[in-house]
């Protein structure tokens, strides 16, 4: 069942911040590349590495893992350099107003 949360203000992240976020138990990134958001798992989906201290790659929409080097495709939780070989669960995250909102599904 879909439901809708906000994750927080749109002021609270700087254009090519990466933000973990926590909701239900679930371990999620929050990406703000200028007027657009992106969300996926915060884990890497070979080492658990955590994404948000990766590197972000703005240019190529991608966010490498910071342990194992997995490298997985923003737009589509697709891993684009391996060891990784399970894509990240994406999630629909947008602002309205001055809320940055998501879609999580449980």
């Amino acid at each position: 069942m879909p439901m809708t949360v906000p994750v927080c203000k749109t002021d609270e992240m700087k254009d090519g911040e990466m933000r973990y976020v926590e909701l239900m138990g679930f371990d999620l990134l929050v990406i703000r590349l200028g007027d657009e958001w992106l969300g996926v798992d915060e884990m890497c989906t070979k080492d658990v590495g955590k994404l948000s201290t990766g590197v972000l790659d703005r240019q190529a929409r991608t966010v490498k893992c910071p342990g194992d080097g997995s490298t997985f495709n923003l737009d589509t939780g697709e891993p684009v350099v391996g060891p990784a070989t399970f894509p990240l669960q994406k999630y629909n995250v947008w602002a309205e107003g001055d809320e940055v909102l998501l879609e999580f599904v449980y």
